[in-house]
């Protein structure tokens, strides 16, 4: 989960923002933009790609494995990232977090790499 930074690190954002790493097709009529999430929230996300979007305008973000959702553009974080406001009903917000919070927990969770080894301890003599 991702703090906003706010002065004496009260929390400006309305909802939870998790950092998750997604393949993002941004739509726009015939137009698709690929890109890759960065992180998250049923209030909007923030997502690299190297289009230069238009703030105001609406699009489909369709997130690999999370869903797809209409947005808007709000503005540019940096040269390659911008930052969307999802433009969804609350029945379809509760939806996107159930979907959010179980990507987010398959993606922490910690896959077994196979058997540990073993120390050997060698004694000379």
């Amino acid at each position: 989960m991702i703090s906003s930074g706010a002065p004496g690190g009260r929390e400006r954002r309305k909802h939870r923002r998790f950092e998750i790493s997604k393949r993002v097709t941004i739509i726009h009529g015939d137009l698709e933009i690929e890109g890759v999430l960065q992180d998250i929230s049923v209030g909007g996300a923030a997502i690299e790609c190297s289009a230069a979007l238009d703030a105001g305008l609406s699009y489909e973000i369709d997130i690999e494995d999370i869903g797809t959702y209409p947005a808007n553009v709000v503005r540019r974080i940096d040269s390659d990232v911008v930052a969307v406001r999802f433009t969804i009903t609350e029945a379809l917000a509760v939806r996107m977090a159930a979907r959010i919070a179980a990507v987010y927990v398959e993606d922490s969770r910690v896959v077994d790499s196979g058997p540990k080894l073993n120390t050997i301890e060698v004694v000379s003599g």
